[in-house]
């Protein structure tokens, strides 16, 4: 089997590196071209996140991503915006879209990350960070036909979660199926996934990201641009983003 790239990790010290002035508020440095201000404050590990004025009023205005962002990291931008759409989805005509241009050729496009940070856009009852050591989550995804990438090459998709110390797991690559809903699974614990990935010192029981991850296929330089849905987040048994359910 042909796996997609193994995504380049991104430790707190390396995030830090390429923080830039926010050029809305001023109050805190962000991650350039961000949707939202959010930036590791310049002290100790770099671990704790700070949300500007900005980021707060584009929540209490239900955002155009529901708390979603695309990853602006270099190599990790195939993925450049996300917002919700109230015409299609999996269990009702409600879900969030990730805008994608992929692009197995070029850098920066061989693969794209869409997360929401559960501290500053946590389900309801939900409190960051949290324990999701031996719990499941399910996420499902509609692809569309151009986005699955040639028979020997397939491009890929999967779960991926952080720590409070924003170590990651990553979950199995699963080729993408095109043209129907398919549901993703991961379950945080301190054994990599098979096919997967798991930073060394990773902690389930302090879980404050996760998120989707697509990428090209190992050696393909597949191109597609359109839309990947996403809907119907849950772990426990129930649903912690429904995207306007």
């Amino acid at each position: 089997m042909n796996f997609p790239h193994s995504p380049r990790r991104i430790g707190a010290a390396a995030v830090h590196r390429r923080i830039r002035a926010c050029s809305r508020c001023k109050a805190y440095p962000i991650i350039p071209r961000s949707p939202y201000c959010v930036s590791f404050r310049a002290a100790a590990s770099c671990a704790a996140l700070i949300v500007c004025s900005a980021a707060i009023s584009a929540a209490a205005a239900g955002g155009a991503g529901a708390g979603w962002q695309p990853q602006t990291y270099r190599t990790i931008r195939a993925i450049y915006g996300v917002r919700v759409t109230h015409h299609f989805g999996h269990t009702d005509k409600s879900c969030l879209v990730a805008d994608v241009n992929l692009n197995g050729g070029t850098a920066d496009r061989r693969e794209g990350e869409v997360y929401v940070d559960l501290r500053f856009h946590p389900p309801q009852n939900v409190l960051a960070p949290v324990n999701l050591s031996g719990k499941t989550i399910h996420v499902w995804v509609f692809a569309p036909a151009g986005l699955a990438g040639p028979a020997k090459n397939p491009n890929g998709i999967r779960i991926f979660v952080k720590d409070s110390g924003w170590r990651s797991e990553y979950g199995t690559w699963v080729h993408v199926t095109p043209g129907r809903w398919v549901r993703l699974t991961l379950t945080p614990s301190t054994t990599t996934p098979p096919h997967g990935y798991r930073s060394p010192g990773f902690d389930p029981q302090k879980i404050i990201a996760l998120g989707v991850s697509v990428a090209a296929g190992a050696h393909s330089t597949a191109h597609y641009r359109g839309g990947l849905e996403i809907d119907d987040v849950s772990w426990d048994g129930q649903t912690r983003y429904g995207f306007g359910k």
